[in-house]
């Protein structure tokens, strides 16, 4: 099965050009691609690629891509397209057999902001990918392995092959109180090869370096539930208590995959907070947190969660305002309510345990039935020392309604609280049956970004579903 779309489009003052979008479903696969060619005002033809695709090669492997690209940093949202930080291409096959998982890739990136170098952007190829899981044995548990391969090149810049071997054993036991245990053992052994990095203060690298990191792991958890006529309730204290080797990251390894992480309430019970594998956590550590929850029969739910993790040394390793700098970590927590269909409602919190002042937070909610519903979002991260992502708080509105069967709209406006600055406003009114879609929306961003100046957008767009579409900008 093939679908293809052509969408002419036409703009008052940036010329006009054709998107492409490509949908092939053969027997073992599928493969979607969108591309657009624009001849701009000044007389300069950008345009951009988006490709995905999946294929199955038998019962047990498949093989798959992506590829992103565009001929200017700032075209795609210059015409309205998803424009990431940087567009990730990607080539891979997969195996999946019994125990086993194995993986290849090669992965090519595109930055998309002033700062980016193709010089310095990293080629990736290989990186290879294994991982088993054993049988229980007689002690009830299950012997695990995780390695991986990877190269990585630059024209400017370090260039890396690490060979990483994760051996492991865990176990699981429930105590007739209804205590749940999980024990697990890991010896984590990378090797490294390395060029063109001179750590801080020291000469440049040049050869093999490595690590040898055991870890031991103990959970445990306490879940108590109460049962009620229309409901239950959920209390359930959970710790964890993490031993290993003070000072396990060398200075002669570079830091290419872990630079960046976030502290919060779904990385504080890993037995590594890093999310790679070229930083790893050393230490002993005990983290610790409480989790309640109701539950109705009839499907709403409220759940609240807090928790701090502790250290027996402080680990350098962690940035200042990361949360894990000190050997009492920030307190993070999470607070969910959504008790039927009109109500859902997010916050989630670090708060920094010295001074009680926030690190973090975000909101998220939406109120409201089909004819008329608010969804907002707030959010507010403080910068991290040495993190190339700046802190940030800004407050996302929409307002929509399903009118009628047929007809739906909505209004929407960002704004930077930080800045005092709005973002963008914008308006949209959609008519759709089962042969028509119309849909009209008003845009003004404010952004500034190189050639990206503050601009309104009008766009119409008519698609006849058996025919095709056609859609006008101003």
């Amino acid at each position: 099965q093939t679908e293809m779309t052509v969408t002419p489009i036409a703009y008052t003052e940036q010329g006009g050009g054709l998107i492409t979008e490509l949908r092939h479903m053969p027997k073992d696969g599928k493969f979607e691609v969108e591309a657009s060619l624009i001849n701009e005002d000044t007389n300069d033809i950008n345009g951009h690629i988006d490709s995905t695709g999946e294929f199955n090669i038998d019962q047990s492997w498949r093989w798959g891509f992506e590829g992103k690209y565009t001929t200017d940093d700032t075209y795609l949202r210059r015409y309205g397209f998803v424009s990431p930080q940087t567009l990730t291409s990607n080539l891979y096959a997969e195996g999946f057999r019994s125990r086993n998982y194995f993986r290849a890739d090669s992965f090519y990136f595109q930055g998309l902001k002033a700062s980016d170098s193709s010089d310095t952007a990293p080629v990736i190829a290989p990186l290879i990918t294994y991982q088993h899981k054993g049988n229980p044995d007689r002690f009830g548990g299950q012997t695990t392995l995780d390695s991986s391969f990877v190269s990585m090149n630059r024209d400017t810049g370090v260039d890396l092959t690490r060979l990483s071997l994760r051996p492991g054993w865990e176990s699981n036991y429930v105590s007739s109180f209804g205590e749940a245990y999980k024990f697990s053992l890991n010896v984590d052994t990378d090797i490294y090869h390395i060029q063109n990095y001179t750590p801080s203060g020291q000469d440049e690298v040049d050869g093999f370096t490595g690590r040898i990191f055991p870890q031991a792991k103990l959970d445990w958890r306490l879940p108590m539930v109460k049962q009620a006529e229309n409901y239950h309730q959920l209390f359930e204290p959970v710790t964890s208590l993490v031993v290993s080797p003070n000072n396990v990251n060398p200075v002669k390894i570079a830091n290419e995959d872990s630079q960046e992480f976030e502290f919060d309430e779904t990385s504080l019970f890993r037995r590594s907070r890093f999310n790679g594998e070229d930083r790893a956590e050393g230490g002993t550590h005990l983290d610790y947190g409480l989790q309640w929850g109701i539950f109705g029969d009839s499907g709403g739910k409220t759940t609240a969660f807090v928790g701090q993790s502790y250290r027996l040394h402080k680990d350098n390793t962690f940035a200042d305002s990361s949360g894990l700098e000190d050997r009492l970590s920030d307190i993070v927590a999470k607070v969910e309510v959504s008790p039927n269909s009109y109500l859902d409602l997010l916050y989630r919190t670090r708060v920094d345990k010295s001074n009680g002042n926030f690190r973090r937070n975000e909101i998220s909610s939406r109120i409201g039935v089909p004819l008329l519903n608010v969804t907002t979002q707030y959010q507010f991260f403080d910068k991290q020392e040495d993190s190339e992502f700046d802190g940030r708080e800004d407050l996302y509105t929409s307002i929509n309604s399903q009118i009628d069967q047929y007809w739906r709209g909505s209004v929407n406006v960002r704004h930077d609280l930080a800045d005092e600055q709005t973002r963008s406003i914008g308006s949209g009114l959609i008519y759709e049956d089962e042969c028509l879609l119309f849909s009209s929306s008003f845009t003004r961003a404010f952004f500034r970004d190189r050639d990206l100046k503050p601009v309104d957008t009008v766009l119409f767009r008519i698609s006849f579903k058996t025919l095709g579409e056609f859609q006008q900008a101003y």
